[in-house]
């Protein structure tokens, strides 16, 4: 997870940082402060993307499948209320971007390998941004000690030039030119031998270091500083934070020219009070040699614009800069080439299977006619293959691919994948009980069941949809683990959405535990079920014929377990998936409800995710319903419309 998101951030700051210096390059006859507002905007915008990204909406929007998937989707939905139907509590949908099952290609490299490809990557960058962060704070304590060293400029002619400037003045013997510094207040220092300037020449370099003062270029340097340091393996932020001292300089050089001072007579000053000595980065000197020609240049250009933009003009660049901050920051790519058939309907291929295509159809209509929905998503998957057998789905009653637009709190569904980790990992056993009575409180908040519980074997737990006893599982897990767990089973992939981390213990756990604080689309869930229908292998689901590569997620010996303990979570009389049940085939699978708070009203999310074993194959099947009833759950709507779908397919009706 922390590899997708430094993966996130790096491609949303180059972009930021290659539209930014653009930008600027094509300003290049523009006036220098309209050049340095451009690149201040573009740093600042580059250190707040990625976290307004982690935190901030989704807007969809066409891309290439190449790049979908690369911004990580780390927001979540939170929880408001207690709990529903079979236990699920009530969480948010998101309307998430569309996107691609995951290539083919990714399933050749083993999840292990990696992470830890994006372990070491991410301890890469953590070093290096750690001693670039380290060198920036050494210069910046370097220029204040030189600050502190320096003495008090007591000279007449100094102070008389200061005027009422704001700004501190003092005089060092450890440099031989002019230097601003300090982020909040501006401390200027001289040379010891500049007491002896001349007035005019006192003038001059006061105007230049007081330019710098005024726009704040210290406090735009650091940030320049710390941006590069973030993202030291990018080039463009090098660049940029050279280009942005340059223009700095320039900048404050035209606002000297201002003050009607004849361009050869302060391109000689320039030159006069050059240095060769290196100062602080954390210091902006008044002439630096590696620059000095570029600006005698610019000082000496007759026809070159100086006169800053009008409040107007700089509106509108800090409008556009915004807006397009936002989208870097908020835009999350959906596969342009993966679009519904004519009249909105679902994409089909070669792997539709016409009888269960017609089951679905034909339960999708009897679910609309029953329900009125505003969502509803009905997909059949082989899990042997990856193959998608049916997909059919509406939204206000029109079709729509709702199987790979929409992420939604899974809910209770989500349940085995927590008992699947908990028993790869060995910290719980098939037999273990767990203490289910009454809620299980985290402070002011609280994890309950839907009816009372007493002790519970892992089994029973799920067939009646414990969340007192996921949270305990949780707990036995670990915060860590069940989020690896999460990004194995390819979840925060693309749609959908993983916090970006809980905490063993925590009532956000606990959430995370029983189907909250997450999204997640059905094709993504149904595939999930699909690698433990499939023997522990995952295969990603595809439109067309053949089985693409497997990617083991868990042991035969977990999928199995957890494949009978989804046969009780049918089977059991007490079983909230009892309504599944279909005569001459073998069933497992789990109940799912979850809720939210829309327009005022409480609208609820029903599902039922189920394997069955017919004659010709095994399948996986999900139903999902999102309709603005309060009656509704999984085991009520789902679970008898999966059971009418495997009768239909197999009684050939």
């Amino acid at each position: 997870m922390m590899a997708d998101l430094l993966l996130s951030s790096a491609l949303r700051v180059a972009l930021v940082l290659a539209v930014g210096l653009a930008a600027s390059g094509l300003l290049a006859r523009a006036a220098a402060t309209t050049r340095r507002l451009v690149l201040v905007m573009t740093f600042g915008a580059a250190l707040l993307v990625p976290l307004v990204a982690a935190v901030g909406p989704r807007w969809s929007v066409d891309a290439p499948a190449a790049w979908v998937g690369l911004a990580h989707e780390s927001a979540t939905e939170t929880a408001t209320a207690g709990p529903t139907g079979d236990g699920a509590t009530i969480g948010g949908p998101a309307a998430m971007a569309p996107g691609p099952a995951r290539p083919a290609s990714a399933a050749l490299v083993s999840p292990g390998a990696l992470g830890a490809l994006g372990a070491l990557g991410g301890l890469a960058w953590l070093v290096g941004a750690a001693a670039l962060l380290a060198r920036a704070v050494a210069s910046r304590l370097r220029a204040r000690g030189l600050v502190r060293r320096a003495a008090p400029v007591e000279s007449a002619t100094w102070l008389a030039a200061l005027g009422e400037s704001p700004a501190t003045l003092r005089v060092s013997t450890e440099i031989d030119s002019p230097f601003v510094t300090g982020l909040g207040r501006a401390t200027i220092v001289i040379p010891a031998d500049a007491l002896t300037w001349s007035r005019e020449r006192c003038c001059l370099v006061l105007a230049h270091e007081l330019a710098h003062a005024r726009r704040r270029d210290v406090l735009a340097q650091a940030v320049g500083d710390v941006v590069c340091a973030l993202h030291w393996f990018n080039p463009l932020a090098w660049l940029g934070a050279r280009r942005l001292r340059d223009v700095c300089e320039v900048a404050a050089d035209d606002a000297v020219l201002g003050t009607g001072v004849r361009p050869s007579r302060y391109a000689e000053e320039l030159v006069a009070v050059a240095t060769a000595l290196a100062l602080p980065s954390a210091a902006l000197a008044m002439a630096d040699r590696s620059s000095l020609e570029q600006r005698v240049t610019s000082i000496l250009a007759a026809r070159l614009r100086r006169a800053p933009l009008a409040a107007r003009g700089t509106g509108i660049v800090l409008a556009l800069g915004v807006a397009f901050a936002a989208a870097a920051a908020c835009a999350s790519p959906q596969d342009a080439t993966r679009t519904p058939d004519a009249g909105g309907r679902p994409p089909r291929g070669p792997a539709t299977d016409a009888a269960f295509q017609r089951a679905v159809d034909a339960e999708l209509a009897a679910l609309t006619t029953a329900w009125s929905p505003v969502l509803a998503t009905i997909v059949v998957l082989d899990p042997a293959t990856g193959e998608i057998l049916a997909n059919a789905g509406s939204r206000s009653g029109k079709p729509a691919d709702a199987a790979t637009t929409v992420a939604l709190a899974p809910g209770s569904t989500l349940k085995p994948i927590l008992i699947a980790a908990a028993l790869e990992q060995r910290a719980i056993t098939v037999d273990q009980k767990f203490d289910c009575a009454g809620p299980r409180l985290y402070g002011a908040r609280a994890i309950r069941d839907a009816s009372p519980n007493g002790t519970l074997d892992v089994a029973h737990l799920l067939a009646v949809s414990s969340n007192t006893g996921a949270s305990k599982i949780f707990d036995a897990l670990g915060g860590e683990d069940y989020l690896t767990t999460l990004q194995r089973f390819h979840f925060g992939a693309g749609p959908g959405a993983l916090p970006a981390r809980v905490a063993t213990g925590s009532y956000e756990g606990a959430e995370l535990a029983i189907g909250d604080s997450m999204t997640a689309t059905p094709l993504q869930m149904v595939a999930a079920y699909g690698a433990l229908a499939a023997d522990g292998v995952y295969h990603a689901p595809t439109l067309e014929h053949g089985a693409v590569p497997g990617e083991r997620l868990v042991s035969s010996e977990t999928a199995a377990a957890v494949l009978a303990l989804l046969e009780t979570a049918v089977s059991d009389e007490a079983a909230t998936g009892r309504a599944a049940r279909v005569d001459g085939a073998h069933v497992a699978g789990k109940t799912g409800t979850a809720g939210w708070i829309e327009g005022g009203r409480a609208v609820t999310y029903a599902s039922f995710i189920g394997i069955a074993d017919l004659p010709e194959r095994r399948v996986v099947i999900l139903v999902g319903v999102v309709a603005p009833r309060e009656d509704m759950s999984g085991g009520k709507v789902a679970a008898p419309a999966f059971a009418r779908i495997v009768s239909r397919v197999l009684h050939h009706e």
